[in-house]
């Protein structure tokens, strides 16, 4: 079983999506367009609480300039809304402009909005718990992340999974349901990197299922997420 976690270049490359900072396009992001219940990425930009707007650029992105994006948008937000992918980008480009770096400003930005828009976080813990339920003993799961909260919800996965069997007073310790077969993710290789350039972020966790039976572990355990979509007005 695989889980890739990244999205296909189409949708990048298509500007009605809202995925990209280089093209113009409407400020969506939403995976599913049809779902007219679910905040655009306008949405939460334009009506989402300050500190909220900071907690997810810290937090689903590490943006080193997040205080001072927050307040620009926040000021900028009071006389025009937010429409547009290229007002946003060229707004962060102004304000943390390319200097030496290689990346633009705006890539950080873009993906936080676009995990939380799309409860990209929750959906990678329904499916590792739907992938540990569905395995049989000896089947492999691997998962492809790209961002280092994906790993690290695999690995608490794991981890939850191994304290659930861990009994300090067992003879010998039980053996948890799910097990990581590499000591460490699998990166790729710098040729892959030359090939491939959107493959530099990514990295491999294979797991297999053990006989033991379904772990107690938490896949509704809920993420400390920045707001709740109560807090965003459409």
């Amino acid at each position: 079983m695989l889980l890739d976690l990244g999205f296909s270049s189409m949708q990048i490359e298509d500007p009605d999506r809202g995925f990209s900072f280089m093209n113009n396009g409407p400020l969506d992001m939403r995976m599913d367009q049809h779902d007219t219940s679910a905040p655009t990425a306008a949405d939460i930009i334009n009506s989402a609480p300050r500190q909220a707007l900071l907690d997810m650029f810290r937090m689903l992105a590490d943006e080193r300039h997040a205080k001072r994006i927050t307040l620009w948008i926040v000021e900028s937000r009071k006389d025009n809304h937010f429409e547009s992918t290229l007002e946003l980008a060229r707004l962060i480009q102004k304000i943390t402009p390319f200097g030496k770096k290689t990346v633009h400003p705006a890539t950080q930005v873009f993906m936080a909005l676009r995990i939380m828009v799309n409860g990209e976080l929750e959906e990678l813990q329904q499916a590792l718990r739907a992938a540990e339920l569905a395995l049989r003993p000896g089947g492999r799961l691997a998962v492809i992340c790209f961002h280092s909260l994906e790993s690290k919800i695999v690995n608490q996965y794991l981890k939850e999974c191994r304290k659930d069997v861990f009994d300090p007073l067992a003879e010998s310790p039980s053996e948890p349901s799910l097990r990581a077969v590499h000591r460490r993710e699998i990166k790729p290789t710098e040729l892959e990197i030359e090939s491939n350039p959107r493959s530099r972020s990514a990295r491999i966790r294979v797991l297999e299922r053990t006989s033991a039976p379904p772990s107690r572990a938490s896949a509704h355990k809920r993420l400390r997420l920045p707001f709740a979509s109560s807090q965003v007005s459409r």
